[in-house]
């Protein structure tokens, strides 16, 4: 089962572009993070600094940044504000000597691969590197049993605490109509691979309760319109290589965690992140952001926990209409 956004401890161990290129209006915002806007202005200026990012890049011109262009430098953006904001978040103070550290470093290693910014990506990057090592250097001392560092983690986070507790099963190609007469005849969710050959239980509610970010989209956007009990599906959910995956699923509860519910979950990501750092809670911040739907569909991460701005939809994406079906608890068809 493909997931857009990895599960919640995995994560803590950018009108659409057109396909070559896109003109854009300055100051316009491609995306929002934390209360702070990313302009196209911004990005744009950033694509056109061949010292960040290359000389001779296709269809890149005075008018036009290609789109994969710009999402990347997008992604590169958001890090980079989510990296400041949250250093100023902890209470943390970057110095001047701070600042230096961080001009020498970039300097020597630009130098080093005989390239050069343009001054306002300079500062951008020193400032960036800066945050990186105050704010690394803070959550190499969380603490799991101060609740200060732990209501810092939960204030940060809030989308991990808005949970959705379901079963959903895989379904192999061509038992759709086994699928649905098991379910009519009482079988649950967590029972079809007993009765349905090829199908697996990719989620259960009683080992783990999942969040928007843990769903692919697809089956994110069915469990936004379901009823609590109703077996629904199937959802076609399409991976990385293009291929479609079909699943059921009922949801049992919704429910949202206050502090002291998700204090052990908190004490975990606080040991955690004090021993990986700050990279993978900045990915965690960094999916929370708001894209432009002309520049993008959202915030994924990747296999390596990175923070990845997904491609705008195209015509036709997504669930169609009549695609999702639902049962009421006792097999009957849903209204």
């Amino acid at each position: 089962m493909r997931r857009t956004r990895r599960p919640l401890f995995a994560l803590l161990a950018a009108a659409v572009l057109a396909a070559s290129a896109c003109g854009v209006t300055a100051d316009t915002s491609a995306a929002t993070l934390l209360g702070h806007s990313i302009t196209v202005e911004s990005v744009e200026q950033l694509a056109r600094d061949e010292g960040f990012i290359g000389a001779g890049v296709d269809g890149l011109t005075d008018s036009s940044v290609p789109g994969d262009v710009f999402r990347n430098v997008l992604q590169f953006e958001l890090q980079r504000v989510a990296w400041i904001a949250e250093t100023d978040r902890w209470g943390l103070e970057i110095t001047d000597g701070d600042r230096a550290t961080a001009r020498e470093q970039v300097t020597s290693q630009l130098e080093a691969n005989g390239l050069d910014y343009e001054p306002a990506t300079h500062d951008k990057i020193v400032d960036f590197v800066a945050a990186q090592g105050a704010l690394n250097e803070r959550f190499s001392r969380l603490d799991p049993e101060d609740d200060g560092d732990l209501r810092l983690l939960y204030e940060g986070s809030p989308t991990l605490w808005d949970q959705v507790c379901a079963a959903v099963a895989y379904i192999p190609d061509g038992s759709l109509r086994q699928v649905r007469r098991a379910l009519r005849d009482g079988t649950t969710v967590e029972e079809l691979p007993d009765v349905v050959d090829g199908a697996t239980l990719a989620v259960s509610p009683d080992q783990q309760c999942v969040t928007a970010e843990q769903l692919p989209d697809e089956l994110d956007a069915a469990f936004q319109t379901a009823d609590a009990g109703h077996v629904c599906g199937p959802v076609v959910v399409t991976d990385e290589a293009g291929t479609e995956n079909r699943y059921v699923f009922r949801i049992d509860e919704r429910r949202h965690l206050g502090f002291s519910d998700a204090r052990d979950d908190l004490a975990s990501i606080a040991a955690s992140l004090a021993q990986q750092g700050a990279q993978a809670w900045i990915a965690l911040v960094v999916a929370s952001a708001d894209i432009d739907p002309r520049f993008g569909s959202g915030v994924t991460i990747n296999g390596n926990g990175e923070p990845v701005v997904a491609a705008p939809p195209t015509p036709g994406d997504g669930l169609a209409a009549d695609a999702t079906t639902c049962l009421a608890p006792g097999g009957r068809a849903a209204a």
